[in-house]
């Protein structure tokens, strides 16, 4: 289950920086779609200065993007930190069961662990 959800958070991150990047490729902001997606992978979490720049005019997409990131990864790490909050209760009540079942299952007369 946890694998499950790292993988589908894992797309999350490379869907949104596609989805940055197609736009940047077709509308000739930076001519080659690597370069474009690589662009993007830079300013994703941090304001990468690198060396493929946008022009003048475009300038303000790479704090739009870094800030982006920041989000989404922000929100990643809280809902990782959500499932194992669940994990760790799950596996209370798990304990907890089991403890009841051995205790039903004890003779009488004998006093419960």
């Amino acid at each position: 289950m946890l694998a499950v959800t790292i993988a589908a958070l894992a797309l999350l991150h490379f869907a949104e920086t596609l989805i940055w990047a197609v736009p940047l490729y077709v509308r000739e902001i930076i001519p080659s779609m690597r370069d474009s997606y690589y662009y993007v992978l830079e300013s994703y979490t941090t304001l990468g200065e690198g060396n493929v720049t946008l022009p003048d005019r475009w300038r303000l997409l790479g704090p739009i993007i870094a800030m982006s990131g920041l989000f989404t990864f922000g929100w990643t790490g809280s809902v990782l930190v959500s499932i194992m909050t669940d994990f760790g209760k799950f596996d209370k009540l798990q304990a907890r069961r089991e403890r009841l079942e051995e205790d039903k299952g004890e003779p009488e007369g004998r006093p419960p662990r």
